[in-house]
């Protein structure tokens, strides 16, 4: 009975405090402070038992979900909804603009995959050009790994019949430009997330792009909803997947990772599909330029990797486990 009482104390005392909701960390002199505005918290949001996804009491003011130790408010994870699709673009750009370099190498690495493509124009090599706009075709193009993409492809019945020289010339030709897009988009993750590109972390993240080219299957489908069902299953992948390539240049492993970025975009998915929308349709309107397109495929690739920069500082609270090697 005592119990109840104090708590029932700490409800009345709550009329005299002002409390705010924009999301910023709060400070508190004593612990009694901070229990009865965990307390608040638990009756304004309420906490989600993980095993039947009830409310449940705090058992524990004081732990890392709701007041951290020595007095301070933490985020729980009802705030992370908060944030809209608008909000991280906005607080992307920003990041780049304090980050210039963020910007202005994948963009150079984007001139020079447009001159690698401007060789394969010109030798005797049948190249397919990118269908854009200009072809009245509309798509969202963005894929999980962040890196720069080719407006040039060849099809593997066009090198059957090649000499040995021309064969050789296209697998140079080729790798220099994996590298390239891949090499960008590891930069720029590397910069935004602050963190040193390791012999192990750039292994881990070529592997994984090449995987994720293997997966990738381009489909032709007559059937409109077979489209869209493809299509909202490829969005989910995107969403669940979206954080692996910062993980990766944090130092997870691709397991790891994957297994965090599943967790932690929970709450954020409509978030993270409006982002892919967004930055999947405007990265057709620039590939859909000729000759220029990685170019503007490097500013996209640049804001995408910031908008998961954000997403990861948003969500830093729930990737606790220790799954670096």
């Amino acid at each position: 009975m005592d119990t109840v009482c104090q708590h029932l104390f700490a409800g009345i005392r709550l009329l005299s405090i002002n409390l705010t909701t924009d999301n910023r960390v709060y400070s508190f002199d004593s612990t009694a402070n901070s229990r009865i505005l965990c307390w608040c918290r638990w009756i304004v949001h309420g906490r989600r038992d993980e095993s039947n996804g009830t409310k449940r009491i705090p058992t524990n003011c004081l732990d890392r979900t709701c007041i951290r130790p020595g007095g301070t408010m933490s985020e729980g994870p009802d705030e992370r909804s908060r944030i809209g699709s608008l909000q991280v673009l906005q607080q992307a750009i920003q990041s780049l603009i304090d980050d210039k370099m963020a910007i202005l190498v994948p963009m150079a690495a984007g001139a020079v995959l447009a001159a690698i493509e401007g060789l394969r124009r010109w030798d005797p090599i049948p190249v397919t050009d990118y269908v854009g706009v200009q072809e009245l075709r509309f798509a969202i193009s963005l894929d999980v790994p962040v890196a720069i993409a080719g407006t040039t492809t060849t099809e593997l019945n066009a090198v059957g019949g090649l000499r040995a020289q021309w064969f050789v010339w296209l697998i140079i030709l080729q790798l220099v430009g994996f590298l390239v897009s891949v090499g960008a988009g590891l930069f720029v993750l590397s910069s935004i997330r602050a963190q040193p590109i390791t012999r192990r972390t750039a292994g881990r993240y070529v592997v994984f792009v090449f995987l994720v080219l293997l997966l990738s299957v381009q489909l032709d489908v007559k059937s409109v909803w077979i489209a869209i069902s493809l299509f909202g299953i490829g969005a989910f992948v995107f969403v669940r997947l979206f954080l692996v390539p910062g993980l990766i240049v944090d130092g997870v492993t691709i397991r790891g990772a994957i297994q965090q970025s599943w967790r932690r975009t929970q709450g954020y998915g409509w978030t993270i599909l409006a982002i892919f929308t967004v930055l999947g349709f405007g990265h057709h309107l620039l590939l859909s330029i000729p000759l220029v397109g990685p170019i503007g495929s490097g500013l996209i690739v640049s804001i995408h990797a910031a908008t998961i920069g954000v997403i990861l500082e948003r969500t830093a609270h729930s990737g606790t486990e220790n799954t670096r090697q």
